[in-house]
């Protein structure tokens, strides 16, 4: 919500900068409201583009740090929709599959973990 919220006042400054120029046209001008309304169908888009963007960062950079057949209960649980029930017809240890899925998705539990997978960010304390 921040990134689109400061994008909106960046092209608005822009174009109130450039007044005499070009205003931008209404059709710019009908951009930014639908940008700036969290309802509008293009904020909604914008909103599901930046989730899955993070979360593809989040997922690339937590893989390295887990076993293979442990990435991969996640992904079939956590992505594909499997059960631990699913998992374990396939693997034949309910408790692992389980426990495999539940290892990776704590790597995503918090802002401040997020932040340090992501880029490498240690929050400060407080």
């Amino acid at each position: 919500t921040w990134l689109r919220t400061i994008t909106i006042n960046c092209v608005r400054d822009f174009w109130r900068s450039r007044k005499r120029e070009n205003t931008g046209g209404a059709e710019v001008q009908d951009l930014l409201d639908q940008l700036a309304d969290p309802n509008s169908g293009l904020t909604q888009a914008w909103d599901l583009e930046h989730d899955r963007f993070v979360t593809q960062q989040l997922l690339a950079r937590l893989r390295s740090e887990f076993e293979p057949a442990t990435w991969r209960a996640f992904e079939r649980v956590a992505l594909d929709g499997a059960t631990a029930a699913d998992l374990a017809a396939a693997a034949g240890s309910p408790g692992l599959a389980a426990i495999a899925a539940q290892a990776v998705a704590q790597g995503l539990t918090t802002p401040a973990e997020a932040l340090r997978v992501i880029g490498g960010v240690e929050p400060a304390d407080g």
